[in-house]
């Protein structure tokens, strides 16, 4: 796991407290894929003296690895859920990974997928050291199964044989994009990711196709939305900690959109009729 992995999901203290026991007179070496702000907390944390930065040139940003096929549906934002639970049913018996843009969010999910009886696990941020490490080994060792994670499983962490990367959530950097479908189609192995778009988020796509990120649009067909929809309201409805989760998530989701880039990400198409449904 990349160090600056530790510093996001919350293990600062635990790495000043490992680098104040080590030696003072030391030789540091510190790899990192990307310059970000946190790996520049790192190199001041880590290093006693200023540093040499040494830059290899890698491949180009837009870069996907060539066994990795891209997609996108359309879905409004209130069928985005049935959607996602008709497309799990009809691929239960791959590996799955799927991304959500906060906290909150996953942590919902996470509750509401298993009381609909659908086996998960989650990863975020903020979870206890045995939990993230017994969810880590679960999911590498699991030859089918689902993980719901945040930003937190983008980057450094390595899941063999992900069949799948969903994207709930469309991150607005491209740079994270690529890290989240970097987790399949590794080692020469194939991978598919779909990413979720509302119709207010096409023009996303021209972002990433200025990345040269070309994907390919498809339907899931056939989705009972009512139905699904129904069974959702009627599980939550009788669970107070799904309705204050699902308020929780709602917020932190708002939150988080109205942070993007407006000319993106339009939160107007944000269906809160159905959030409140949920919350009540």
């Amino acid at each position: 796991m990349r160090p600056t992995i530790f510093l996001d999901i919350g293990f600062e203290h635990q790495m000043h407290a490992i680098l104040k026991i080590l030696p003072n007179e030391r030789q540091t070496l510190l790899f990192s894929a990307t310059l970000t702000e946190k790996t520049k907390d790192l190199v001041t944390m880590a290093f006693r003296k200023k540093p040499v930065f040494v830059r290899a040139k890698g491949e180009e940003a837009g870069a996907t690895a060539d066994k990795l096929t891209q997609m996108y549906t359309v879905v409004a934002q209130d069928k985005k859920l049935p959607t996602l639970l008709a497309w799990l049913r009809r691929h239960k018996t791959e590996k799955i990974l799927i991304f959500f843009s906060t906290k909150s969010g996953t942590l919902f999910y996470e509750k509401l997928l298993r009381a609909i009886g659908i086996h998960v696990l989650a990863l975020y941020g903020a979870m206890s050291q045995d939990r993230r490490t017994n969810t880590f080994f679960q999911f590498v060792e699991a030859k089918s199964g689902i993980l719901l994670a945040t930003n937190v499983a983008s980057r450094g962490l390595d899941f063999p044989a992900v069949h799948w990367i969903v994207q709930f959530d469309p991150p607005i950097d491209p740079k994270e994009y690529i890290h989240r479908v970097g987790r399949t189609a590794r080692a020469g192995m194939k991978g598919e990711a779909i990413t979720f778009l509302q119709p207010s988020e096409l023009a996303y796509l021209d972002l990433l196709r200025d990345c040269n990120l070309d994907l390919k649009s498809v339907d899931i067909e056939d989705v009972d939305f009512n139905g699904l929809q129904q069974k959702i309201e009627e599980v939550v409805s009788t669970n107070y900690e799904l309705q204050r989760l699902a308020s929780e998530a709602f917020q932190a989701f708002v939150k988080s959109y109205d942070q993007r880039a407006h000319t993106l990400f339009n939160n107007s198409g944000i269906n809160k009729t159905q959030a409140a449904k949920l919350s009540e």
